[in-house]
């Protein structure tokens, strides 16, 4: 469709693409507007009008002469391309995400494999020497102490691989409720102080600390999983401390090492799945790198935060973990406040 208009003089007038201009009364448009149109039985049609100036004597303008172009099928054929090259990327990027699952499941399979074979060793060979020979019961209590602290071993580790799993399946839940902190962290201590003589243990938490809302099942895990990154990288033994307190609508939980410390580049690393920290004083300490991921997430999931500080090497270490007050317990409620 051709539009040829006439208007009087606008002389002066600066007429540029892509503006609009009056002249005595007419709106001039100078460059393509697309614009969409709904029919009344529902279908659509795009139109696109270019305008062009007619210019008299001296560059005057006396005229415009407009085009309307239906350009309904080209806009369905960009529409379709623009939705292919989204479904493109939707494929690419599901099938990196697959890609990076099966290198995520290999990369478990192996590491928990080789994992798995040092607590399952010395489970077997200690049963058998009990079955097999006579020992004295101070013999018996040492031997059965080490299966102990391998079988939690074993059972710590096997908890990370299936949190890890729920994780990647989106799976993990939590049930909140009040959960008194002292006593756990007084259960965890005892597990790991019956299996070390190199390392001395502090507990730090007051008794009448409010309880945290947290779940049952999974504050141990995550204390169990600290406490064990404690032992295992002081490996020359020293004082393991866990202490608590409250702090405005959270409780502050710490757990302090004297051990190999982290360096400053690793800090932000610590909690990326299968990371460990390099260094040839590192190479002989047993770990799957899961741990740590396994703490952050549960923490989230309960509300609460975690970080680590370090001076560097041969410093130690402290990681912080925050978890929030039971409702009932937090300041303003009548209860606890201090």
């Amino acid at each position: 469709l051709f539009c040829f208009n006439q208007f009087g003089d606008c002389e002066g007038a600066v007429l540029r693409p892509g503006n609009v201009h009056s002249a005595d009364g007419w709106k001039v448009f100078i460059g393509p507007i697309v614009e969409r149109y709904m029919h009344e039985d529902g279908t659509v049609t795009w139109a696109q009008l270019h305008t062009a100036i007619v210019r008299g004597a001296g560059g005057k303008g006396v005229a415009t002469i407009s085009m309307v172009e239906d350009i309904t099928e080209r806009q369905e054929a960009e529409e379709q391309v623009r939705q292919a090259q989204a479904e493109r990327l939707r494929a690419e990027a599901a099938a990196e995400a697959a890609r990076e699952a099966d290198r995520l499941k290999s990369e478990l399979v192996t590491t928990v494999s080789h994992e798995l074979r040092t607590p399952m060793t010395s489970l077997q060979g200690f049963s058998e020497l009990l079955v097999q020979r006579q020992y004295s019961p101070e013999r018996q209590r040492e031997l059965v102490g080490v299966m102990h602290l391998e079988a939690r071993r074993l059972t710590a580790l096997l908890d990370n691989v299936l949190d890890i799993q729920r994780l990647q399946a989106g799976r993990l839940t939590v049930t909140l409720e009040p959960v008194a902190l002292g006593p756990v962290a007084e259960q965890i201590v005892a597990v790991y102080q019956g299996g070390t003589a190199a390392h001395t243990f502090v507990t730090e938490i007051p008794a009448d600390l409010p309880a945290v809302y947290a779940d049952r099942e999974k504050l141990p895990r995550v204390l169990s999983n600290l406490v064990s990154n404690a032992v295992k990288y002081s490996p020359a033994g020293g004082q393991v401390c866990v202490a608590a307190r409250q702090k405005g609508e959270h409780v502050h939980l710490t757990v302090s090492d004297d051990g190999l410390g982290i360096p400053a580049d690793a800090l932000e690393r610590l909690y990326e799945r299968f990371y460990r920290v390099p260094g040839p004083e590192r190479m002989d300490i047993r770990g799957t790198g899961l741990g740590l991921t396994v703490v952050q997430e549960l923490v989230t999931a309960q509300g609460g935060r975690v970080w680590a500080e370090s001076e560097g090497a041969d410093q130690g270490s402290t990681f912080h973990v925050t978890l929030p007050l039971t409702p009932a317990d937090l300041p303003g409620t009548g209860r606890n406040n201090r």
